[in-house]
């Protein structure tokens, strides 16, 4: 803003170095021109820069590779022991433990929607449903076979934390119950990767738990007060 503030409140009056008020405005005027041209292709140009995230995306779609988008629930509580457990269910089409989760490719556009699917997923109303993003560096990329696709998949694995408000069932808070069809558990990351088809077909989201336990386990509060269990 300096030169457009020097160009309206300069004196043009009178002859400066060899040149006139009139030339001396015109230079001012031009230069100014200049500099705002300038910060405005800086500012296009920085909006319009790619990001990693965008490079990578547009890699795997030139490679031909499946891309899937997948939010990953964290559903958490510390047990007496003082081990953080995982709400985890049992997939058959996968032969292993994972972690709630739903598929972003399949038109989830808005955190309503997710929360939607969360709710159906372990049977909890929506309006006591809260998700809170982790930092964008919690954010998992990785290819592995999937089962699904019967091929080598990419896969951008993002996170979010639940908080459960209200009063839990004891059904809930339970070791394990079953809901839509599925069995679900409340297990340690260290039993998830104890598991073999578990260690094998999901290690990469287990490790990447362990590896960032701090950020997506220990530091945000657990996902339900204990107290709130109902008799």
């Amino acid at each position: 803003m300096g030169l457009p503030l020097t160009t309206a409140s300069y004196s043009y009056d009178g002859k400066k170095l060899f040149l006139e008020g009139s030339q001396w405005q015109a230079i001012t005027g031009a230069l100014t021109l200049l500099a705002l041209f300038q910060t405005v292709r800086v500012a296009y140009a920085n909006r319009r820069a790619p990001s990693i995230d965008d490079l990578m995306d547009e890699l795997a779609g030139e490679a031909g590779a499946v891309l899937e988008r997948r939010a990953i629930f964290i559903v958490k509580r510390r047990n007496i022991d003082g081990a953080y457990r995982v709400l985890s269910y049992w997939q058959p089409a996968w032969d292993c433990f994972l972690l709630p989760n739903i598929n972003l490719n399949e038109g989830i556009p808005s955190s309503v929607a997710m929360v939607r699917g969360l709710s159906s997923i372990i049977g909890i109303p929506e309006e006591r449903l809260t998700l809170s993003p982790y930092p964008e560096q919690s954010v998992l990329r990785s290819s592995k076979y999937s089962p699904t696709y019967r091929r080598e998949t990419s896969y951008k694995f993002e996170f979010y934390h639940v908080a459960v408000s209200g009063s839990i069932s004891s059904t809930f808070a339970g070791s394990s119950f079953s809901h839509g069809g599925f069995d679900y558990s409340w297990l340690t990351v260290a039993e998830l990767r104890a598991h073999p088809t578990t260690r094998e077909r999901n290690g990469d989201v287990l490790k990447h738990l362990n590896e960032q336990k701090w950020t997506l386990l220990e530091s945000p509060p657990d996902s339900y007060d204990p107290g709130s269990v109902a008799p």
